[in-house]
């Protein structure tokens, strides 16, 4: 039997949530979530109702090398490259 940490099932129902993205904060702000004013995106994302929905589908979308530019769920590339690290081990 092949052990799957708790975060991973989280995430991996999240990803059946099809509508998350009509709930999110930061609809309609793509320019903001994706520009370099990462203080001003991650303001956005305080509080925000899909976050975890949006952390998965940024694990999803994204090539766990080459994470893309931008804040999502409250976290830069950088951070979400390193999450993703984290997660795998």
């Amino acid at each position: 039997m092949v052990y799957v940490p708790h975060k991973v099932c989280n995430i991996l129902y999240c990803l059946f949530m099809s509508n998350w993205r009509e709930q999110a904060n930061c609809r309609g702000l793509t320019g903001l979530m994706y520009s370099s004013e990462h203080r001003k995106a991650r303001r956005v994302c305080m509080n925000c109702r899909v976050e975890k929905e949006c952390l998965a589908s940024s694990i999803q979308e994204e090539n766990i090398d080459f994470p893309i530019y931008g804040v999502r769920a409250g976290m830069t590339a950088a951070e979400r490259f390193r999450y993703r690290r984290r997660i795998m081990e």
